[in-house]
C-alpha cells in the first residue's frame, strides 16, 4: 500500500517532532539519525553535499583511474597491442578507467567506488598472474619500468577508493 503524499508528509513531520523530544539520554534508531542528518529543522528541501575528504579522495582516486588507464593505452600502443586477447584487454581497461574516473567525479553515489576498487583490484590481479604464470596464453616478462608503475598505481588507486567508500560512509545518509 503506497501512502499518499499528505500522509506521507504528516507521518514525517511527527517522526521529526519525536526526534525533536528526545532527550539527551535516548537514541534514536539509525535510520532516524540519518533523516534527522538530512532533513533541515526549517521543513525545507536538503541538499546533502559531500565532506571536503571525500571530495578530495573522488578527486584522488578518479586521478589515479586514469593514470593506469593511460599507462594502458601507452603499453597498448608501444607494446602489447598486437598480442591476441590481451592486447583488446588493455583498451577495455582504457575504457573502463575513463568509464570509472566520470562515475567518481560526477556522481556521489556507490558505483565509482565500487568501480574504481574492482577495477584496480582487477588489473593488478590480471597483472600479477601474467608476471608469475599465464593469463590466456600471455606472460609478462620481467618487471619493466611501466609495469611497475602500473602496479604502483593501482595498489594507490584502490587504496584511495577504500578510503573514499570510509569517508562516504561517515558522510551521511546514502544517496544515488
Amino acid at each position: 500500500m503506497v501512502a499518499s503524499a499528505p500522509n506521507q508528509f504528516i507521518a514525517e513531520m511527527e517522526g521529526r517532532e519525536r526526534l525533536a523530544n528526545l532527550s539527551a539520554d535516548d537514541e534514536p534508531p539509525p535510520m532516524a539519525r540519518r533523516r534527522a542528518i538530512a532533513a533541515p529543522s526549517d521543513g525545507g528541501v536538503s541538499v546533502e553535499h559531500p565532506t571536503m575528504a571525500e571530495r578530495n579522495l573522488r578527486i584522488l582516486t578518479a586521478v589515479l583511474v586514469l593514470a593506469g588507464g593511460l599507462i594502458h593505452l601507452q603499453e597498448w600502443v608501444n607494446f602489447i597491442g598486437d598480442v591476441p586477447i590481451i592486447g583488446p584487454l588493455f583498451l577495455l581497461n582504457v575504457a573502463a578507467s575513463v568509464v570509472v574516473a566520470a562515475l567518481l567525479l560526477v556522481r556521489r553515489g556507490w558505483l565509482g567506488i565500487v568501480g574504481a576498487i574492482g577495477l584496480s583490484v582487477g588489473t593488478l590481479g590480471g597483472f600479477l598472474v601474467a608476471r608469475y604464470g599465464s593469463l590466456l596464453g600471455y606472460s609478462e616478462p620481467k618487471w619493466r619500468t611501466t609495469a611497475v608503475l602500473a602496479a604502483v598505481t593501482e595498489v594507490a588507486a584502490a587504496a584511495t577508493a577504500v578510503a573514499t567508500f570510509v569517508a562516504r560512509r561517515r558522510s551521511g545518509p546514502d544517496m544515488p
